[in-house]
């Protein structure tokens, strides 16, 4: 999706993710920052995954 609306906008763009949803799940989250950051601007990421909320 991101690299789809790369190429179909004149536009810079950001996204705005978490480490993950879990634990487990930073491995994956990280390969996809890595891949969305060869086609988007800026890219905010929490620090914090999904399931720690407010810790």
């Amino acid at each position: 999706m991101i690299k789809e609306l790369s190429k179909n906008s004149k536009l810079p763009f950001s996204i705005k993710t978490r480490t993950g949803l879990n634990e487990a799940d930073k491995k994956a989250q990280s390969k996809f920052i890595i891949e969305a950051s060869n086609y988007c601007h800026i890219i905010s990421i929490h620090g914090r995954v999904t399931k720690q909320i407010y810790a």
